[in-house]
């Protein structure tokens, strides 16, 4: 097994992990080995990506973006060929995105799978810096528009 050493703890952090090990009835490395098996587990919450999605409809496509600071760009075409499963899967995809809360990232995949025939996560990239919305959205603004274009 790999070892992991963490260097300039200070030492109040040190003896708190202490007292927390004991009171579990554990020495701190048992205590901390625990622990970090546990984080891993946790959802990752990404800064920022983006979400791809396609069809089943030929000319239906269209993204969910998150940039690093936080603004959520969306675009789904051509409007009238969607749908009503496919506009709400947008909808709640990008309030998840948004929100961006541990498991937002894998709920808004699922519910894009759920809707579209293609959907996948591509790294995030920014050559249409118009296409983000200047400020977070409100609650009352989470009413996605659609591009009729």
């Amino acid at each position: 097994m790999p070892d992991i050493l963490v260097r300039d703890v200070p030492s109040e952090v040190a003896d708190a992990l202490t007292e927390r090990a004991r009171a579990a009835g554990m020495d701190r490395q048992e205590w901390l080995r625990q622990h970090f098996a546990q984080l891993v587990q946790l959802p990752i919450v990404k800064v920022s990506y983006t979400l791809r999605f396609f069809g089943p409809q030929d000319e239906v496509y269209g993204y969910i973006k998150r940039s690093p600071d936080e603004k959520v760009g969306l675009q789904l075409r051509p409007v009238t060929l969607l749908t009503n499963e496919q506009r709400l899967a947008f909808r709640q995809a990008g309030e998840s995105v948004r929100r961006n809360a541990p498991g937002d990232r894998e709920k808004a995949l699922k519910v894009l799978g759920g809707a579209f025939e293609e959907v996948y996560e591509i790294p995030y990239w920014n050559h249409q810096a118009r296409a983000f919305a200047s400020t977070p959205l409100s609650p009352e603004e989470a009413r996605l528009s659609f591009d009729q274009g």
